[in-house]
């Protein structure tokens, strides 16, 4: 690769960075827009690590759970441990497999819920003032609200699921499986209650 394809692609990934920097910059009629334009491109990783990484450090760049003073990843792992210890003794591999998979799904979508209910507090998405939405909070609140819905609906749907599972236990297996559902739904639904 040669050193105009470099500079084609170092540019390519600098032009959003650019147009970001525009966007955010409220009066568009500056006569510094050009300055502010080529400054961004040319020196986009300094101003993309100055706009993105603390973001991304604050915790919005999490790869499963972000924790909002909720201990949240605490709670998971307490409960995966309790969940995967009662699970252990049941026959069926691939039951157990299924389960634990099912229990994941359903502990960080617990977790959604939770982090979609503190996440509407801190932030109104910018969409909202760039469109000149006349109450952008209030506009904010009503789709964190909406996306709150969904993921808990998502979740119930992952308890219900795991849940059916223990139609295909034995007595004695479904109740041990039956016990470490509850303790999981006490330790991450209940807590989670919308």
């Amino acid at each position: 690769m040669g050193i105009s394809e470099i500079l084609i692609i170092y540019l390519a990934v600098g032009a959003p960075i650019g147009v970001y920097a525009i966007v955010r910059s409220k009066n568009l009629l500056t006569k510094n827009l050009i300055g502010i334009l080529a400054a961004n491109v040319l020196f986009w990783p300094v101003f993309a690590s100055l706009e993105f990484v603390p973001k991304a450090v604050s915790g919005h760049g999490s790869k499963y759970f972000i924790d909002g003073g909720t201990n949240s990843a605490t709670a998971f792992e307490r409960s995966r441990s309790a969940f995967t210890s009662s699970v252990k003794d049941i026959s069926d591999r691939n039951f157990r497999r299924e389960a634990l998979d099912g229990f994941d799904r359903f502990a960080a979508l617990s977790d959604a819920v939770l982090t979609e209910a503190s996440a509407a507090d801190v932030s109104v998405p910018e969409l909202f003032v760039i469109a000149g939405h006349p109450l952008p909070s209030l506009a904010s609140k009503c789709l964190f609200r909406k996306n709150r819905r969904k993921l808990a609906d998502h979740r119930d749907r992952a308890f219900a699921d795991i849940a059916a599972l223990a139609g295909k236990l034995t007595a004695p297996e479904r109740t041990v499986y039956d016990s470490a559902l509850a303790a999981a739904r006490a330790e991450l639904f209940d807590r989670a209650i919308s």
